[in-house]
């Protein structure tokens, strides 16, 4: 092969394996001896020392995590570009949320900074997401699944459990795929979306409101951005499936065309349905 056919290959691909073991070891994160993610510090550890663009698969089983907010320290991880996480299957592999620390911020299993940059091509798909909202200290935490900002970013098949918020005061995110933040120097990405992902069981302690799926700028519905400050968004895909009882109530899809059509405004939903499910389209999503 010349040296010019050996530049134009496609870069190889990096893959990483962690698995529930119990024999006690670390393991090199191969197939055939995966990372230890058996205890919260194993995953989180394993987690933060796989790079940008890496394929981790996760094996069945539990696995426990510090999560992410802003202000964390100690032992944790932060989604990266190019990180697929690709479980073996809905309730088959889990990621649950462990930490209680936070009393007051709003906490996810998976997020990363925005003031650093966006997380382009990053991917999560076929596992569960565990919130655990009962774990966290204090009276006005909230607990969250996925928080990401980044070009081409999915969440893909995945199912959110335990999710919710302590006090009504603070409103959370289940799923946040933010489409922008100026504060950060980000005014919109490209291609982001939430694909076959259902919402189901907030926790009992969940005080409501909560937006359960929102592809828009960093802002909840009761805050939204003046016109002058909307963000703007272009090709983002939202096919999601929302459940509950017939006895909650579920606010149903609403658009806000701006000025322009790649132009959208996220503001409260007023059509209330119950039961049933959400119909995919680009919309905010919200549960009281």
């Amino acid at each position: 092969m010349s040296l010019l056919d050996a530049l134009l290959l496609d870069p190889y691909r990096m893959n990483a394996w962690i698995a529930y073991r119990t024999d006690g070891v670390a393991g090199s994160g191969t197939q055939s001896d995966p990372y230890d993610g058996s205890t919260a510090t194993k995953f989180d550890t394993a987690m933060n020392g796989v790079g940008p663009n890496t394929c981790i698969h996760l094996g069945p089983g539990t696995f426990e995590t510090a999560g992410y907010y802003d202000g964390i320290t100690g032992t944790y991880w932060q989604a990266k570009t190019g990180m697929r996480i690709a479980g073996s299957g809905i309730d088959v592999t889990t990621l649950k949320l462990v930490n209680t620390t936070p009393t007051t911020q709003r906490v996810y299993v998976i997020g990363h900074a925005l003031s650093s940059s966006t997380v382009d091509f990053f991917e999560v798909s076929n596992l569960t997401i565990d919130c655990n909202l009962g774990a966290l200290s204090g009276t006005s935490s909230t607990a969250g699944a996925v928080r990401l900002m980044g070009n081409h970013s999915r969440v893909v098949r995945v199912k959110v459990i335990n999710w919710g918020n302590k006090n009504s005061g603070t409103p959370g995110f289940v799923i946040a795929m933010l489409t922008g933040d100026p504060s950060s120097g980000v005014i919109g990405v490209v291609n982001c979306g939430i694909e076959e992902c259902i919402a189901i069981t907030p926790h009992s302690s969940a005080a409501g409101p909560v937006t359960v799926l929102h592809c828009g700028g960093k802002e909840t519905a009761s805050t939204a951005r003046k016109p002058s400050e909307w963000v703007r968004i272009s090709e983002i895909v939202l096919s999601i499936a929302v459940r509950r009882p017939t006895s909650q109530r579920i606010f149903a899809p609403c658009q806000w065309p701006g000025a322009k059509a790649e132009w959208w405004k996220a503001t409260n939903c007023t059509t209330p349905s119950t039961g049933g499910l959400i119909k995919p389209r680009p919309v905010l999503v919200n549960w009281w």
